[in-house]
Parts: structure tokens; sequence; C-alpha cells
């Protein structure tokens, strides 16, 4: 990935100041306020997805399990926690990749959007759910 070096950089002498191009600025906040501790429900111009359970958690967001018209999906939110300006911009790539490939290997993304909060939102998109896991299935052979 390139990085442009910002000039007034370059006349400090011990500090540098990397900065993305801003044709892809990513426009959330820096820090969004956290999710409260109950189940979300994520809401999209085609659905509404309520959430059943957390499956997991990791270093850009969280996996629930949700339902929406009587079908099963997963839904990944991005969190609050770390840099958040370049996980908004890894989210928003996964997105735009999922939604332009179709493959058997990779999941698809069946819809997105963003959760408002106070004056601040969370993106998050919405895959098909899977039995068992990744995991299990190289297990099985």
């Amino acid at each position: 990935m390139r990085r442009r070096l910002r000039a007034d950089a370059l006349r400090r002498p011990a500090t540098f100041c990397l900065i993305p191009p801003q044709r892809n600025a990513w426009r959330y906040p820096d820090k969004p306020t956290p999710m409260p501790s109950k189940l979300p429900e994520f809401a999209t111009a085609f659905a509404t997805y309520r959430a059943v359970t957390q499956i997991g958690e990791g270093g850009a967001g969280r996996v629930y399990e949700c339902i929406a018209d009587d079908q099963r999906y997963a839904v990944k939110l991005l969190t609050a926690a770390g840099p958040y300006r370049e996980k908004a911009r890894r989210f928003k790539n996964e997105i735009l990749f999922g939604l332009r490939h179709r493959h058997p290997h990779i999941v698809s993304i069946v819809d997105h959007g963003v959760i408002l909060g106070q004056g601040d939102s969370q993106p998050f998109y919405v895959m098909p759910m899977h039995p068992g896991s990744l995991r299990n299935a190289l297990d099985a052979g």
C-alpha cells in the first residue's frame, strides 16, 4: 500500500506523518460510541435483521447471528476499538470486494448499511449463515 508523505513532515527531523490519499477517504468519525450491551437490530432499505446471538469478536468487529424473513444471516459490525479510520477503510474494501465478486470460495454479501448513533455511525454487512465453522469443515477432511 502506497502512502504519501506530507511536505511539512520533511522539515521536521525526527517525526514523519503518513496520510492516506484523500480520494479514498472514508467519512466516519475517528471513534464512534460503543454499542450498548443488548443485541442490536440492523435495518437497511430492504430488511431488518434481528440479532439472536453474538457469534464472535475480533480485531475489526463483531459477528452476530441474525434472523430476517425466517432466514438466518451473519452480520459483521465494525467496532470502535483501535485505529478506527484504517479499520473503516479496510471494512469498506471488504464490502466492495464482496459485492463485486461471486465465487464459491468467497462469502457473498447480500446487504449492507450503517447503524446511526448520536452523531456517528457504525457500518455493517450481511452474509448468508453457513452451518458449522471452517475449522470443523477442515477437521472433517
